[in-house]
């Protein structure tokens, strides 16, 4: 009986064995064979060129089944590569002229991986599909190759890497006599939302350089003699009601509309990482230049007499992939080019996503491909990393824009309160210092990546003469020296620099080489800039013009201090404390009252403020939002509350931005949270006319993310910016002397404010300023001076109480030297008139 048993296991165990063999090698060779070419409707004498289609290869890899242990993954892909290796030999043996894989060669090869680890999977592929070097073999990317949207954990060099391995993303053949066209559909895709998104015709879309619709619109626009056959991985229209089974995608798709696509191949688990939602959508009446586009090329098709999909509607893309894969050779397609008279191209409805946030994803996809073709141009392994995490926080305050773009965040009005008592600090209310050797925790940061182009500058603007042949620059290193030698103590001075600013000042400071102060320079980031129609880069390279780019404004600070070492060498050191100033701002020295304050109140963050006047209706101010303290800046505002914001009565200060920043807690910061600082889109018109828009972010809006952050509400002597030619006359007059480097106010002015002066434009441009003034007139006993059109001043000029200048177009005044103007108006004539 037992022997019995064991003859039956035996048995079972052999036919099990045989039933595998029958099906893999008998039942396989049998349908293996009954694929062959058409070659029957063909002349005897005739050599047709056999083309070998093979779509969908997907080799697998760790990631494709994660729930999987190990052993598990290892024995799928063992046995899937078999598979495919057997069915690839079949294939062969029937001797194809050429190859055509259509996408997605491998499952992850758009996912964020090691160079070495896409080598291994590519290697793999051509071992799998080995192929002899007389038979070409031409790719068409796929969703798996390059994405589609945009997912974390897809890689952002991609389509660069796929284009290294398998050839360009669009390309046009010759096979036989037939020209095959290979599209990058899920790049046609993505840039259609985005061009859909915009509210544009196709006809008056700019298409991305080097993009699907600029390859598609130029190969329409050439002559082809030869039948052409379109080849895509993505189908770009398919017939009304189509349903491609519950295995690849769930829905029917309607004309004009289509029910919850999902642009994925295995499964409804796929599903769940899904890049887009579709939703109905009206129909759309096909555009005229397309139509008319349609006709010719219909023209064209009929005299080629083969079946060729050239003309088609950018509107009806559908997310979605050809049905066949490799897994079993009748998914293996054979192709000849059967005649046909006619072909019949239909104008589709619109498949449609809710575009405020698709398109954010279509763009947000687009930028990061192209920061990638960026980064490609770098060859220096060590500027390329530089580079590229510069690249990555831009692509950070990019999609954070468009996010916010979608979903069009703006502050609640209602919620915006005037500061409370506590928010905001008197400076006269502060202590003194009592410790002079808290300076040595102190380190000191100038702003200084301005070119001063306001003024008609070329270079950096800190290195204008500004007092008695002295720099911005020499004032500030005067100050710090002197700080130090007195209190015996090391404040070093760190210059954060812009790539406009950084060889200049590199090349200044040689000259304090033997000043008793250590000065650090670090560059901020350099971000290009974004063409404001396609929301596409302007620079095509990395080493492109310095036009193409742009400081990203003084709220870089913080990402630069960290990634640039700054920040790790000031606290090793032994440095807690950071004050930071605008380079321009020449009263913003060290004060050790602020610093005590600091230290005894414990704050992160201080920011001094002070009181607005009708000349700062402009500047940022501090705000009480849901009881927290924030910066606001007009371009926050909503239109309909700009005039709220100017107003004093609700508003009462505004940022100096001197800012004291804890550096212990700035560390903490920047590596757990990170920072999020509102944006400021600020519009620009390149020289040749195209419009641009630079993300920028202000230092001062940090305050938010500090603990016990506030403002201090300090003279208004620590707000002394020299912005343009009025600032500089009233800093290079006898109003003003120095000790130092420090600015002080002459004791002989009778006034404790300043005068206020108001030059035209022809004194706008240093040049225009330095030529009109043959000295700086004495402004002691000055109150308010306007000076419009073509003047100039003499030497020994003083001038007292109210001045008014006007020259008339066409006019010119000179005041001639040792000239006393108290209360005049001067008109175009040199009519004194007394007031």
């Amino acid at each position: 009986m037992k022997l019995g048993r064991n003859y039956l296991k035996n048995f079972l165990r052999l036919l099990w064995v045989l039933v595998i063999v029958w099906y893999e090698l008998v039942v396989f060779h049998k349908a293996s064979s009954a694929c062959s070419w058409p070659d029957a409707s063909f002349p005897k004498k005739s050599r047709p060129t056999h083309v070998l289609l093979v779509a969908d290869p997907q080799i697998i890899d760790q990631r494709s089944y994660p729930d999987r242990n190990f052993i598990l993954n290892w024995l799928t892909r063992f046995i899937v590569d078999l598979n495919l290796r057997k069915n690839w030999r079949a294939a062969l043996r029937s001797q194809p002229d050429a190859v055509f894989f259509l996408g997605d060669m491998m499952d992850g090869g758009r996912v964020d991986m090691s160079d070495s680890e896409y080598e291994v999977l590519y290697r793999r592929f051509l071992g799998i599909f080995k192929l002899d070097e007389k038979i070409p073999r031409y790719c068409i990317p796929g969703n798996h190759d390059t994405g589609l949207g945009v997912q974390d954990w897809f890689s952002p060099d991609a389509r660069v890497r796929y284009e290294k391995h398998f050839g360009p993303l669009n390309r046009q053949v010759t096979v036989g006599n037939h020209t095959f066209v290979l599209l990058d559909a899920p790049g046609l895709v993505e840039e259609d939302y985005r061009r859909h998104g915009s509210g544009k015709p196709y006809s008056d879309w700019v298409p991305v350089r080097g993009g699907t619709i600029d390859f598609v619109k130029s190969f329409a626009q050439e002559e082809h003699e030869e039948p052409v056959i379109l080849l895509t991985h993505i189908p770009l229209s398919r017939p009304e009601g189509s349903n491609c089974g519950p295995l690849r995608e769930k829905g029917t798709i309607r004309r004009g509309k289509v029910n919850s696509v999902l642009p994925f191949h295995r499964s409804s688990k796929a599903a769940k990482r899904k890049s887009w939602t579709f939703e109905p959508i009206r129909e759309e009446t096909p555009e005229p230049q397309l139509v008319e586009e349609q006709r010719t090329s219909r023209r064209h098709i009929q005299k080629a007499r083969v079946p060729i999909v050239r003309a088609f509607s950018l509107e009806s893309l559908l997310l979605s992939s050809s049905p066949t894969n490799l897994h079993h050779p009748r998914d293996m397609a054979n192709l000849t080019a059967p005649r046909s008279d006619s072909f019949n191209a239909r104008v589709r409805g619109t498949s449609h996503i809710d575009f405020k946030t698709a398109t954010t994803g279509v763009a947000a996809k687009a930028m990061r491909n192209e920061i990638s073709h960026l980064v490609a141009t770098v060859d220096d392994p060590a500027t390329k990393k530089a580079f590229d995490t510069e690249m990555q926080s831009f692509f950070f305050l990019f999609t954070r824009y468009l996010s916010e773009r979608a979903k069009s965040q703006e502050l609640d009005w209602d919620r915006i309160k005037s500061p409370a008592d506590d928010q905001i600090i008197p400076y006269a209310n502060l202590p003194a210092s009592t410790d002079i050797k808290n300076l040595n925790k102190l380190a000191v940061l100038k702003v200084n990546g301005g070119l001063g182009t306001s003024m008609g500058m070329t270079g950096a603007k800190s290195a204008l003469e500004v007092k008695d042949d002295m720099t911005f620059l020499d004032l500030t290193v005067r100050q710090i020296e002197h700080l130090n030698t007195t209190n015996r103590v090391d404040v070093p001075l760190i210059l954060m620099t812009s790539f406009n600013t950084h060889e200049d000042t590199l090349r200044i400071i040689k000259k304090y080489a033997n000043q008793q102060l250590r000065i650090t320079t670090f560059n901020q980031s350099r971000y290009p800039r974004i063409l404001k129609e396609t929301l596409m880069p302007l620079p095509k390279r990395a080493d492109d013009d310095k036009k193409n780019w742009y400081p990203p404004g003084h709220g870089d600070l913080y990402n630069a201090l960290l990634h640039s070492g700054v920040l790790d060498q000031l606290l090793a050191e032994g440095k807690e404390y950071l004050f930071v100033s605008n380079s321009d701002n020449l009263g913003a020295v060290v004060d050790e009252k602020i610093l005590q304050h600091m230290i005894d109140s414990q704050a992160e963050f201080l920011m001094e403020v002070t009181d607005k006047t009708k000349a700062d209706v402009k500047g940022g101010t501090l705000i009480d939002y849901d009881g927290s303290i924030r910066l606001l800046e007009i371009a926050q505002v909503p239109s309909e509350h700009v005039e709220d914001f100017k107003s004093v009565r609700k508003f009462k200060i505004f940022n100096t931005n001197n800012l004291w920043v804890n550096l212990r807690a700035l560390k903490r910061i920047m590596e757990t949270e990170g920072m999020e600082l509102e944006i400021i889109i600020n519009p620009k018109m390149t020289d040749d006319g195209q419009a641009v828009i630079q993300l920028e972010t202000a230092a001062g809006a940090a305050i938010k993310h500090f603990k016990n952050a506030h403002g201090i509400n300090v003279p208004r002597s620590r707000f002394l910016p020299v912005k343009s030619c009025s600032d500089l006359l009233l800093i290079k007059s006898d109003i003003y002397s120095l000790q130092h480097g420090q600015l002080v106010i002459n004791e002989q002015r009778m006034f404790e404010t300043t005068p206020v002066i108001k030059l035209g434009d022809h004194f706008k441009k240093i040049q225009q300023f330095q030529k009109r003034f043959k000295k700086i007139p004495k402004i002691l006993e000055l109150d308010h001076l306007t000076v419009t059109g073509d003047v100039y001043f003499g030497r020994n000029v003083t001038l007292r109480g109210t001045v008014i200048v006007v020259a008339n177009e066409g006019q010119r005044i000179d005041i001639p030297d040792g000239c006393i103007l108290e209360n005049r108006l001067l008109s175009g004539n040199l009519n004194m008139i007394e007031l």
